[in-house]
């Protein structure tokens, strides 16, 4: 499986605005072909979740995932004693997944990290609640939306969905909901699609952008990780430092 590799520099795609925010990769990633166009209304806040999402997982993505997947797993999902980490890891972001009968045909995840097994699919937010609008809640909520596009993905194997947020005061309400799932499957498989009946949803929890640069640390600091990924985490966290995200031990 092809990994990711860090170019070293400034990735600035100028149809979506994310110069100021910095967004540093490999230049010709298919990836960034599928970044998201910032709505109106939110202009700050979609591309400073989508530099986020960009530079946190694709710093991660040439690291061996026994080194992050678990810790990241336990902090947002909790401890799982079948957990088993994974020989190989794909990092998608922004996926697009096809949704049978859906009028745009597709449903989009915005991080996706699928092993032989299970699949992480982990729905983003900066600054912003998953619903603010009544556009927002016009529809699915995301959560909701993001577990069937998730299960989709995933098949057969087990799916576990999260939603990383700036933390709890500024995403109460995605919060809420996931907590409202995990705490009753039952209304949660009530509300999927028909066909995704006997999804496998090993669960569902909640993160924040905090959590991953913790992770980060970790990788940054592990003599088991080689000196270029090292490199790398160190300076994705100097970036998220910038922005005021620091890891969870090391808040004030």
């Amino acid at each position: 499986m092809a990994r990711a590799a860090l170019a070293g520099r400034l990735w600035v795609p100028d149809a979506t605005g994310l110069e100021a925010e910095g967004c540093f990769v490999h230049s010709h990633h298919p990836d960034r072909l599928r970044v998201p166009e910032p709505r109106p209304g939110r202009v700050r806040a979609d591309r400073m979740r989508a530099a986020l999402a960009w530079n946190v997982f694709r710093t991660l993505a040439p690291i061996d995932p026994s080194r992050w997947l678990r810790p990241l797993h336990a902090r947002i999902f909790g401890f799982d004693e079948r957990y088993r980490a994974p020989q190989w890891l794909e990092i998608r972001l922004w996926a697009d997944v096809p949704a049978p009968g859906a009028a745009d045909g597709a449903g989009r995840v915005d991080v996706v990290c699928a092993s032989g097994d299970a699949v992480w699919a982990f729905l983003t937010t900066f600054d912003r609640d998953v619903i603010v609008t009544a556009a927002d809640a016009s529809a699915d909520d995301p959560i909701l939306r993001t577990v069937a596009a998730a299960a989709r993905l995933a098949g057969r194997r087990r799916c576990f969905v999260g939603l990383l947020s700036s933390g709890a005061s500024s995403a109460a309400i995605g919060e809420r909901l996931v907590r409202r799932y995990a705490a009753a499957p039952a209304r949660l498989r009530h509300r999927l699609p028909a066909d995704l009946a006997t999804a496998d949803i090993g669960g569902l929890g909640v993160g924040t952008w905090a959590t991953c640069a913790t992770v980060l640390a970790g990788c940054a600091a592990s003599p088991a990780v080689g000196d270029p990924e090292r490199g790398s985490a160190r300076r994705c966290l100097r970036w998220l430092a910038a922005r005021g995200i620091v890891p969870d031990d090391a808040a004030p």
